[in-house]
């Protein structure tokens, strides 16, 4: 194993705050090459630590006060869901909303309406513009993108909560 592999066995299994992540990570490389330049070989310098698992246990010793908590398969699955859903959430609105009207503008020479919205107004003389019509909130396609975006922030809103009630029973 070479100590570029070590360093990022025992990075993986630590539970700690990025800042001090990083730190531990300067410290290992340093240590290496302080050792390295002493004489010793990777393997020795390894042998000599331990596992990643018993560096990183040793680790999470001494920052016992900063611990994050482990995530679980509930943290996972809440999280990938929600990611799932946000990402449907964003195809949708892209590809019913912004892509047609981009591409009514682009190639049809103005922006697009729908069938249910009417102009009313003249050509001569001073003109008012009235545009009537309605969102369609009720219809599948404001459905089809509202209801991702709810499962999107119930998903996100369930992981976030979960992980702050296992944060507050930790301290």
């Amino acid at each position: 194993m070479t100590k570029e592999a070590y360093i990022r066995a025992v990075m993986r299994n630590l539970r700690l705050p990025r800042k001090i992540k990083k730190r531990i990570k300067n410290d290992l490389l340093s240590d290496f090459t302080a050792r390295m330049e002493a004489g010793e070989t990777q393997e020795q310098i390894i042998k000599d630590m331990g596992t990643p698992d018993k560096v990183a246990a040793e680790f999470h010793e001494n920052f016992a006060g900063q611990l994050l908590p482990q995530r679980t398969p509930l943290d996972w699955f809440l999280l990938i869901a929600g990611i799932l859903f946000g990402a449907i959430a964003l195809l949708k609105v892209l590809g019913e909303v912004l892509l047609p009207a981009v591409l009514s503008a682009l190639f049809a020479g103005g922006p697009a309406f729908p069938e249910n919205v009417a102009i009313i107004g003249g050509a001569d003389g001073p003109t008012a513009v009235f545009v009537t019509g309605s969102l369609a909130i009720g219809s599948i396609q404001w459905i089809g993108i509202l209801l991702p975006l709810l499962l999107c922030a119930l998903f996100v809103g369930a992981y976030l909560w979960h992980r702050r009630k296992k944060k507050s029973s930790i301290s």
